[in-house]
């Protein structure tokens, strides 16, 4: 087997293959899985294997806002995401992570100076974001965070 693709069984669909793996093996498969695997992994329903995906170096934006806005997220996802700043630096991941109830308070709240006056008036618009982190974008609506 090779670090990018899963083993080789000619009955199984690539998805059954990954499926199959132990944990290690989907966790060492994540480091440097192929376009086709990771739209695998990303369905795995261990959430530590969206921790591992965070590191493959071949992670697309869609890829990295799929993980942020998953529920299952780990707080060591959310920092290895945040850690980055090819991801982090953009805003729609900086909201996805905001708006995901999973994401530790803390971190959201912080994210939140760095978001664009539009983003701030939604996230306190929104009905579906946590109450301190909607008070905290009004705050900052109000006060005129540019």
């Amino acid at each position: 087997m090779t670090n990018r693709e899963p083993p080789e069984h000619p009955h199984d669909s690539p998805f059954e293959q990954v499926r199959a793996l132990p944990p290690t093996e989907k966790f060492r498969l994540a480091l440097r899985a192929d376009r086709t695997v990771r739209a695998i992994l990303l369905r795995d329903t261990d959430p530590r294997t969206l921790f591992y995906l965070c590191q493959n170096p071949h992670l697309t934006l869609e890829d990295v806002l799929q993980i942020a806005k998953d529920p299952r997220i780990l707080a060591d996802t959310v920092g290895a995401i945040m850690r980055a700043p090819q991801w982090i630096g953009r805003e729609e991941i900086r909201c996805a992570l905001i708006r995901n109830p999973k994401t530790p308070l803390v971190s959201a709240l912080r994210l939140l100076s760095a978001l664009t006056p539009g983003a701030l008036r939604a996230l306190a618009k929104s009905q579906s974001v946590r109450r301190q982190i909607k008070h905290a974008a009004l705050k900052l609506v109000v006060e005129g965070h540019p």
